[in-house]
């Protein structure tokens, strides 16, 4: 999941939570697949995202938000949506 989501691939994001991926599921460095998918700018995954259960609140173990990253990496167009 986290890989569809740095891809950018809102269908495949889709589709594996449907199978069951849990779309909070944290990385060792504690990012879900809204944080990479904020990071890097993926619009439409973001929203799938959101509609499939991610929790945009939940923090990273830099104590960081999706939108936060949003913010740092300079997508001001995608900080309403996070």
């Amino acid at each position: 999941l986290h890989k569809a989501a740095f891809q950018g691939n809102p269908l495949l994001v889709s589709r594996l939570i449907e199978l069951g991926a849990n779309p909070n599921a944290q990385t060792e460095t504690g990012a879900t697949p809204l944080h990479i998918a904020a990071a890097y700018g993926h619009f439409t995954t973001i929203s799938y995202l959101l509609q499939l259960g991610s929790d945009p609140f939940i923090k990273n173990l830099d104590g960081d938000r999706p939108l936060d990253l949003a913010k740092f990496k300079g997508r001001l167009e995608f900080m309403c949506v996070c």
